[in-house]
C-alpha cells in the first residue's frame, strides 16, 4: 500500500475501491493498449499517473448474465476489460432495460374517482414483489446482497437470440463519453462471460485525458465520431450550417469541462443541515466557482455550453454582479464576435463567466465562428441592442438564453444601477447560490399568499396512497419559499450510481422517477440528492408491520419524492389544489417566468383582487336589472330571484366539492376560489334584493336570515384573513410548519426548565425558582396571548418588564443565566405569534363551513314552504 504524497487530492483518502490497486492489477492496468504509451513524465507530482490508476480505479468482476450497465441509467465512471467480453445491446427497441422497464401509465378518471373517499391505511404500503410477480425489471432479477447486489438477465441466451448485440473483447473500453459529460447510457451492455473489469471514476479519466495527449485523441476521436456532431447539429444557433460546415466544426471544437462533477456533495457540505445558502456560505461557495472567461479580456472562442451551469457576471466595486445564468443549450460571447464582424476590431467581454458546480462546454475558435456562423445568423439570435458607443443598433446579438440583457438579470445590466439591484438582484443571486437553478419543475410557494391550510399536501397525499411526497419547508427569499419537493432536476445527480437503474428519466416528459419495484432501498439517490428532496422510507405491508427482507433479516426500504403525480390524470394536485395561488412549479430554464417570480408584486394582487370585485358587481347589477324587467311582467320578482339566489349558493358550495376531488383535472383551485368569492358578493345583493325592505316574519326565515348573514360574514372575514395574516407571517424571520409548532413548544419548555435549574444550580436564587413557578412555567405550557399577537400588539412589554425588575436581585451568573431565559421567551413569543395566525387562518372554515351546509338545509326548507304555499307554487 502506497503512503499518500504531499499535495494528492483529497478524495485518495478514500481509495475507488476501499484499498489502492495491489502491484498486481496495477501492472494489469498498465498493459491495457489504452495506457501502453502513455508518458508518465507528463504528469505533475501531485497526481502521478501510477497513483491515478492505484487511487481511481478498481477491478471488478461480473458473472455471466449480470448488467454492468443499463440503458437509460448515469454513469460517472468508464470500464476497460482485463478478461472475459461483453454484450452491447444496439438494438434500443429491444434492450432488455428498455423494454422491461416498468412504463408509466397515466390514471383514468375512474381510478382517480376511486381515490375519493378511501379510508387511509397504514403509511408506505407498497406492493410487495413475492406477491405481484416481481419488481418493476421483469426478465430482470437480482443476485448477491448488500454492496454486491447485481441484477442480472435470467435467461441471456433467449435475449442474445431475439435481439442485435456487439460483442466487446479483452483490452477494449466502454462507457466513456458518458463517464466524462454525465449523458444517460446509450446502451446496456451485459457480462457474456466470467468477466473481470477495470472501473475508473471520472476524476481519473478527466485527469489523464488532460495530462495524456495519446490518450485524449483517442477519447476525443470517439466523442466527435458518436456524439460532437449530432449535438452541434441539434443547436439553434448553428441550424443555418450544411452538413459540410457541421464536419469542419466538429472537427475543430474543442470539449472541455469545468467545476467539479461532484459539486453536490461540496453544496451539501457548505450548506449543512438546513439545506439552505446563507450569505457567509454562498461566499464561500462562489470562491469555488472556476473562472472560464474574464470579463475584458478577448473571447477565446464562442461558447456553447453542452451540461451544467455557469453563473454570468460583471465586476461591481470588489466582487461581481450577478447578471444571469447560463444552462445546457446557452451561447457566451456571441455579442461580442458579431460586433468585432461589424466593426473589424475584437471587442472585450463584457460579462464574466465562471462554472457553478461543473459545466461542459463545446469551444468553436473565433475564426471559424465568423466564417461559418455569423454569416446568416438566425433571426432569434438578433435583437435591437446598445452598440459599443452606446447607441441603439440593429442586430445585436442575443447570448444567454434569450439573451444577456433580456434574462431575469437584464435589469440590472441594462443601466438600472443599483434600482435594478435592489429589485431583482438578491433574488437572482437566491437561486443561483441555492443551485436552484438546476430545476425543471421547483415548488416555489408564495408565502404571503399561503394560508398553510395543507390543501397542497392532502392533495399530493390522496394521490399517493395516503403518503405525501414532499415537505412544504424550504430555504426562503423574500416572500418566497422553495418547498423540499423533487425539483426534477437539468442535472440530476441522484441518478448516478443507481445499481438498478430504479430511478430514471421518463422518455417524452423527462421527469425523473423511481420504478418501486426495481427499487432495492440501497440509499444511493437519497445520498446523492444536493437537496434533500429524496426520502427513504420504512415499507409496511397492507397489516401496518413492517416488511423484512427474506434473506437478510433488515427492514425493507425504498426510495420515495415527488413524481409530479406521474399516475393521475391532471398533473401535479398541488398546484391545482392551492386555493390562494401561492404555489407554482416553475422551469427555471424559462427566464421570463424566473423573472416574473423576481418582480412579483401586492400591487398587481390588489389589482386582481379589485378586479373580482368588480366583477362581482357587474355582475350583481346585470342581474338586478333583468330580475327588473322580468318582474315588470309578471309582476313579482322575489320568486325569479329566490331561484337564482339557490342557484348561485349551490355553485358556491361546488367549490368545497371541487376540494375532495384533487385528483381530477378540474381546474385550479385558484380559480375556484376567485369565482366563489365573486358568487359570494352576488349572492349577498341578491340576499338583500330578495329580502326586501320587509324584516324577516317567522321562524324559519329568522334562522335563515342569521345563518345567511352568518355565511356571508365568515366569509368576508376569512377572505380578510386569508389576505391580511400570511402577509404578516411571511415577515417573520422563519415560517414554521403548524403541525410542528406543539413539538417546538415543548423542546422549548424542556430547554427553559433545564436552564432554570443550571441557574438555580450555579446561583441559589429563590428569586428565580419562584419567577419560574409563577411566571416561566405557566408561559411556556401553553400558547399565550393570542388576541395580542392577532392584533399586532406587543405582549412581551410586560414580561420583559418583570425580567428587567428581576436582575437587580441577581449577581453577574444570575444576569448571565436571565439572558439565556430571555432568549427562550423570544422564541416561545416567536411560536405563540405564528401559531395564532396559522391557527385562525385554518380555523374560521370550521364555522364557516358548518354554516353554509346549514344555510343550504334552511334554503331548501324555505323552498319546500314557499312550493306549498305561495302563490307561486307548482
Amino acid at each position: 500500500m502506497t503512503r499518500k504524497g504531499a499535495g494528492w487530492p483529497d478524495r485518495w483518502d478514500r481509495p475507488f475501491a476501499g484499498e489502492p490497486l495491489s502491484d498486481r492489477d496495477l501492472e494489469r492496468a498498465l498493459a491495457l493498449p489504452q495506457f501502453v504509451f502513455t508518458d508518465e513524465e507528463g504528469f505533475s507530482h501531485r497526481m502521478p499517473f501510477r497513483e491515478i490508476l492505484r487511487h481511481d480505479a478498481r477491478v471488478v468482476r461480473y458473472r455471466r448474465g449480470e448488467v454492468v450497465t443499463l440503458a437509460g441509467s448515469y454513469g460517472s465512471s468508464v470500464y476497460f476489460i482485463l478478461s472475459g467480453s461483453v454484450r452491447v445491446f444496439v438494438d434500443r427497441d429491444n434492450d432488455p432495460a428498455l423494454s422491461q422497464r416498468r412504463k408509466v401509465v397515466r390514471g383514468s378518471w375512474g381510478r382517480a374517482l376511486a381515490r375519493v373517499g378511501r379510508k387511509a391505511g397504514p403509511p408506505e404500503v407498497h406492493p410487495d414483489p413475492n406477491e405481484t410477480g416481481g419488481g418493476g425489471l421483469a426478465g430482470l432479477a437480482l443476485r448477491g446482497g448488500g454492496d454486491d447486489r447485481r441484477v442480472f438477465i435470467s435467461d441471456l441466451d433467449r435475449a442474445i437470440e431475439t435481439t442485435k448485440t456487439v460483442t466487446l473483447m479483452d483490452g477494449l473500453m466502454f462507457g466513456e463519453i458518458s463517464a466524462l459529460a454525465r449523458t444517460p447510457r446509450t446502451a446496456s451492455v451485459i457480462a457474456d462471460q466470467d468477466l473481470e473489469l477495470l472501473e475508473m471514476r471520472w476524476q481519473g479519466l478527466r485527469e489523464i485525458r488532460r495530462r495524456d495527449p495519446v490518450f485524449r485523441s483517442v477519447i476525443d476521436g470517439a466523442y466527435r465520431e458518436r456524439s460532437l456532431r449530432n449535438h452541434l447539429a441539434e443547436s439553434p444557433l448553428l441550424a443555418h450550417l450544411d452538413a459540410e460546415a457541421l464536419k469542419t466544426l466538429s472537427e475543430h471544437t474543442a470539449f472541455e469541462t469545468h467545476g467539479d462533477f461532484e459539486w453536490s456533495a461540496t453544496f451539501r457540505r457548505i450548506q449543512g443541515q438546513d439545506y439552505s445558502i446563507d450569505a457567509e456560505e454562498a461566499r464561500d461557495l462562489v470562491a469555488t466557482e472556476p473562472l472560464i472567461a474574464e470579463e475584458g479580456t478577448l473571447p477565446e472562442g464562442l461558447l456553447l455550453i453542452r451540461q451544467g451551469f455557469a453563473r454570468v457576471s460583471r465586476g461591481l466595486d470588489q466582487g461581481h454582479l450577478t447578471v444571469d445564468y447560463a444552462t445546457a443549450g446557452d451561447v457566451f460571447g456571441l455579442e461580442e464576435l458579431v460586433a468585432q464582424a461589424r466593426t473589424g476590431k475584437p471587442q472585450p467581454l463584457r460579462h464574466r463567466l465562471s462554472a457553478v458546480g461543473y459545466v461542459d462546454i463545446l469551444r468553436v475558435p473565433t475564426d471559424l465562428a465568423l466564417k461559418l456562423i455569423l454569416p446568416n445568423l438566425p433571426v432569434e439570435f438578433q435583437r435591437r441592442d446598445r452598440g459599443w458607443n452606446g447607441q441603439e443598433e440593429e442586430g445585436g446579438p442575443v447570448g444567454i438564453g434569450a439573451g444577456i440583457g433580456t434574462g431575469i438579470g437584464a435589469g440590472i445590466d441594462d443601466g438600472e444601477g443599483l434600482m435594478g439591484l435592489n429589485r431583482t438582484q438578491a433574488f437572482l443571486d437566491f437561486v443561483v447560490d441555492n443551485r436552484i437553478i438546476n430545476g425543471t419543475s421547483a415548488m416555489f410557494i408564495d408565502t404571503e399568499r399561503c394560508v398553510g391550510c395543507d390543501d397542497c399536501v392532502s392533495a399530493c397525499a390522496v394521490n399517493h396512497d395516503g403518503d405525501p411526497r414532499f415537505i412544504r419547508h424550504g430555504p426562503e427569499h423574500g416572500s418566497w419559499m422553495v418547498a423540499n419537493a423533487c425539483m426534477h432536476c437539468v442535472d440530476p445527480v441522484c441518478l448516478i450510481g443507481c445499481p438498478t437503474g430504479a430511478i430514471n428519466r421518463e422518455d417524452g416528459t423527462g421527469d425523473v422517477l423511481i420504478d418501486d419495484g426495481a427499487c432495492i432501498g440501497c440509499g444511493t439517490c437519497a445520498q446523492a440528492c444536493a437537496y434533500g428532496n429524496i426520502r427513504m422510507v420504512e415499507v409496511r405491508n397492507t397489516d401496518g408491520t413492517v416488511r423484512m427482507d427474506g434473506e437478510t433479516g433488515q427492514v425493507v426500504k425504498k426510495a420515495t419524492k415527488c413524481d409530479l403525480c406521474a399516475g393521475s390524470p391532471g398533473g401535479p394536485a398541488c398546484v391545482r389544489a392551492c386555493p390562494h395561488d401561492a404555489l407554482q412549479r416553475v422551469d427555471m430554464r424559462d427566464r421570463a417566468t424566473v423573472r416574473t417570480l423576481a418582480e412579483r408584486s401586492s400591487s398587481r394582487r390588489w389589482m386582481r383582487r379589485a378586479g373580482d370585485f368588480a366583477l362581482g358587481g357587474v355582475l350583481l347589477v346585470g342581474l338586478l336589472l333583468g330580475l327588473e324587467a322580468y318582474g315588470g311582467d309578471l309582476g313579482d320578482t322575489r320568486f325569479a330571484s329566490g331561484w337564482i339566489l339557490g342557484g348561485v349558493v349551490l355553485a358556491m358550495a361546488a367549490f368545497n366539492i371541487r376540494k375532495k376531488l384533487p385528483s381530477l383535472p378540474l381546474g385550479r383551485a385558484a380559480t375556484w376560489t376567485r369565482i366563489h368569492v365573486v358568487l359570494g358578493l352576488v349572492a349577498l345583493g341578491l340576499f338583500v334584493y330578495h329580502g326586501g325592505a320587509r324584516a324577516p316574519d317567522g321562524l324559519l326565515e329568522v334562522g335563515l336570515w342569521v345563518l345567511f348573514l352568518g355565511t356571508a360574514g365568515s366569509g368576508l372575514v376569512g377572505l380578510a384573513l386569508s389576505r391580511l395574516l400570511p402577509k404578516r407571517s411571511g415577515r417573520d424571520r422563519e415560517r414554521l410548519l403548524f403541525d410542528r409548532i406543539p413539538r417546538l413548544r415543548a423542546e422549548l419548555e424542556t430547554q427553559a426548565e433545564a436552564a432554570v435549574l443550571r441557574a438555580i444550580e450555579a446561583t441559589g436564587s429563590e428569586a428565580i425558582r419562584s419567577f419560574h413557578e409563577g411566571v416561566l412555567a405557566p408561559y411556556f405550557a401553553d400558547v399565550r396571548n393570542m388576541g395580542a399577537h392577532l392584533l399586532g400588539g406587543a405582549p412581551l412589554t410586560d414580561m420583559d418588564r418583570r425580567l428587567v425588575a428581576l436582575e437587580r436581585y441577581l449577581e453577574a451568573d444570575g444576569r448571565e443565566a436571565l439572558a439565556e431565559i430571555r432568549e427562550l421567551v423570544g422564541a416561545k413569543d416567536n411560536l405563540d405569534r405564528q401559531y395564532a395566525r396559522q391557527a385562525v387562518t385554518r380555523g374560521w372554515l370550521f364555522l364557516h363551513v358548518p354554516l353554509t351546509l346549514a344555510t343550504v338545509i334552511a334554503a331548501l326548507a324555505h323552498l319546500v314552504v314557499i312550493q306549498a304555499f305561495s302563490p307561486w307554487g307548482l
